[in-house]
């Protein structure tokens, strides 16, 4: 409102330009915390006391899964995402990189092991420790690719090898015996951001998702032969194919990290390895079923009663999921350098020359009155 003052001192006949574009914004940003606060009714049922009006489908919809996601991921399950964007009348790509957007906001303020934004740097130290041992290009590119798939904490125990191009297997092994131990410091960083799972409660958690699903299917009267009956079995045999060969993978379950990178280089490690060993197996895909798995087990290991009970995850991420922190005021964010208001004076390649004020003259640079014109000198 102060920038919109200054330009209303200047230039008065911009004042309805000035007016309409902060109206047209604040109603964004209206909409936006009501969609926020929507969400969150969505998650939590029974959250907010108000006098607001049911949702009438939501006894057909459950959403608590979807909680547990958003905690530990930039990622929407698919039903959630499909929900919003009827409800909105919007695209589901709209509706994801919303959701993304609100659950990147609130990164900072969730406990450490739930933090996806430091995970980079992490990894990058990591690599900067590795690259130390490099002595060939390929062996750099190993690097760089289990940088990208944030695994690098595990190069040393887990077998990684089915992550790499086929060129690059042989570069590894011989990496992989001359890096040495992380240091003191790394190995702290790398405890601090990661989880433990025990093999029981992943499996656990594994059941429990399977008895979801066939809770889903008939709660929705899922007929045999359509899509979301066939999805869901789909679905139902690869958590059971995955509780079926976790036990060679435990390592990754020591040093497990939230955010979709790890969990995707565990199914794709997972998919790869077993089919280059099973010519029987015909799953491609499984990182939605690693991911739902995946959730429930950091939920469990993060509540008030698991080995994390002092982290309280889904109890922290309900506290700061408020319009708030996952939204910023028009025209206050912490990146904006600009004092005044944007001013949108060009039209496509067509530039609007338009007089401040009828019959009104300005001094030029020699001294003559000339016509003043409104410009974009002070426009962003």
């Amino acid at each position: 409102m102060q920038a919109a003052a200054v330009y209303l001192k200047t230039s008065r006949n911009i004042d309805m330009i000035a007016l309409e574009q902060m109206t047209s914004m604040m109603e964004v940003y209206r909409d936006l915390r009501a969609k926020v606060q929507q969400v969150k009714t969505i998650l939590y049922p029974g959250f907010f006391k108000s006098n607001s009006k049911p949702d009438t489908n939501r006894k057909a919809q459950d959403f608590s899964d979807a909680v547990q996601v958003l905690t530990y991921y930039y990622s929407i399950p698919g039903h959630l995402l499909g929900y919003l964007a009827y409800k909105w009348k919007v695209d589901r790509g709209w509706v994801r990189n919303a959701l993304v957007g609100w659950r990147r906001k609130l990164d900072p303020h969730l406990p450490f092991k739930m933090q996806i934004e430091p995970l980079t740097e992490l990894m990058e130290e990591l690599a900067t420790h590795c690259k130390k041992f490099c002595t060939s290009d390929n062996e750099i590119k190993v690097i760089g690719i289990l940088q990208k798939n944030h695994v690098l904490h595990l190069i040393k125990r887990a077998e990684l090898e089915a992550l790499l191009p086929n060129e690059l297997r042989e570069p590894y092994k011989r990496l992989k015996n001359k890096i040495k131990e992380y240091l003191a410091p790394l190995k702290s960083s790398i405890k601090a951001h990661s989880t433990r799972f025990k093999m029981s409660v992943f499996k656990k958690c594994a059941q429990a998702l399977v008895q979801a699903v066939q809770t889903n299917i008939i709660d929705k009267d899922y007929k045999k032969g359509t899509t979301g009956y066939n999805d869901s079995l789909t679905f139902i045999k690869k958590v059971t194919f995955i509780m079926g060969n976790i036990d060679r993978y435990g390592t990754m379950l020591e040093g497990f990290i939230p955010g979709n990178r790890f969990t995707s280089a565990l199914a794709r490690l997972m998919a790869r390895d077993i089919s280059a060993k099973n010519s029987s197996y015909t799953y491609r895909r499984l990182f939605t079923a690693v991911r739902g798995i995946a959730s429930r087990t950091f939920a469990r290991t993060h509540s008030s009663d698991g080995p994390d009970g002092n982290i309280d995850a889904t109890g922290k991420f309900k506290d700061v999921f408020t319009p708030d922190i996952c939204l910023v005021k028009p025209y206050n964010g912490t990146y904006r350098k600009k004092s005044h208001l944007p001013l949108n004076l060009l039209f496509n390649k067509y530039v609007v020359e338009r007089q401040a004020y009828p019959n009104k003259m300005k001094i030029n640079k020699k001294g003559k009155k000339v016509k003043d014109y409104l410009n974009n000198e002070d426009a962003t």
